[in-house]
């Protein structure tokens, strides 16, 4: 792993081989609070504020995937998801994202003890984006991309 961060760094622009560090929360540790690192979190990883998506897993296939997460799922009247999708359901309501879901989500679970995991939108609405991540492993993997896209 090492070495991969190694060459990956020796490919990058100098100007991207610092980490960086979200300018309004401090130094995060472990011993750190769990607020200081629900900040860190947030402005490390941010997108859009209006809406987060929740990862879910079928419990009749096993397939897993994330969607928006909506007040009005699975509520009886205004939710049918069997036959609607939430892409064009006219009762959706999308939950914005606070720090109590990426508190859920940095433990792991809801307050129900159910498995709890966020994604971020990233692309902002004025077509911006804040941060981007890129896959590593696997042939197909970017420093794979890297190392074709520099010979």
């Amino acid at each position: 792993m090492q070495e991969n961060r190694q060459e990956i760094s020796s490919l990058l622009p100098h100007r991207l081989r610092d980490p960086i560090v979200p300018e309004n929360c401090n130094h995060v540790s472990s011993a750190s609070s769990p607020n200081a690192k629900v900040c860190f979190f947030r402005e490390l990883f941010k997108g859009r504020e209006d809406v987060y998506a929740r990862r879910y897993v079928s419990a009749k296939t096993g397939k897993s995937g994330y969607s928006p997460a909506c007040t009005t799922e699975w509520t009886r009247g205004l939710c049918d998801k069997k036959h609607v999708s939430c892409a064009v359901c006219p009762n959706r309501r999308f939950v914005p994202l606070d720090d109590d879901a990426v508190r859920m989500h940095l433990m792991g679970h809801d307050a129900r003890m159910h498995d709890f995991a966020i994604g971020c939108y990233p692309l902002l609405t004025d077509d911006t984006v804040r941060f981007s991540a890129i896959d590593l492993d696997g042939k197909t993997g970017a420093l794979a991309v890297l190392r074709s896209a520099m010979c």
